[in-house]
């Protein structure tokens, strides 16, 4: 089992704080070139708020970090609850999903149909398979290897 702050770290590597908005890697091809240079060209100006009228330029990493682990401890709960069914009893397949779910959601991580099968049927290296065999590990393959790879130690068990 991954204490939870360990998990906070492994997600702030990954995610990395800014105290500007941006745009997500993953969604800027969404945009045209002009209106991307546009949004970081006039971001400043926009007063762009999240929360309590809280500016995004005042975003500090402390209050980052309150809102990683509060989102986290969110995630982790709605995995739980979403995923009971799979009677998972190995706590470092909660922690791989806890970890999927702050990039993906739960929504994302269901589309993994035939990992979530082979988690059923507690087959982990056909879990570690399919996990790798996707989008996700496609598009931010050191964060999915580093993931998928916190269930090694029960590959070796079977």
């Amino acid at each position: 089992m991954i204490k939870f702050d360990d998990l906070v770290d492994i997600t702030k590597r990954y995610e990395g704080f800014r105290t500007n908005a941006y745009i997500d890697p993953l969604q800027v091809t969404k945009f045209t070139k002009e209106e991307v240079k546009w949004f970081y060209d006039n971001r400043d100006k926009m007063n762009i708020t999240i929360g309590y009228g809280t500016l995004m330029e005042d975003i500090d990493e402390e209050m980052a970090i309150l809102l990683l682990k509060h989102r986290l401890k969110l995630k982790i709960n709605e995995v739980n609850k979403e995923f009971a069914y799979l009677d998972i009893n190995e706590s470092l397949v909660w922690d791989m999903l806890y970890l999927m779910s702050y990039q993906l959601g739960v929504a994302g991580i269901k589309k993994f149909k035939n990992m979530l099968q082979a988690i059923k049927e507690k087959k982990y290296k056909e879990v570690y398979k399919q996990a790798l065999d996707s989008l996700w590990y496609k598009q931010t393959p050191k964060r999915a290897l580093e993931v998928v790879g916190i269930i090694k130690p029960l590959l070796e068990r079977i």
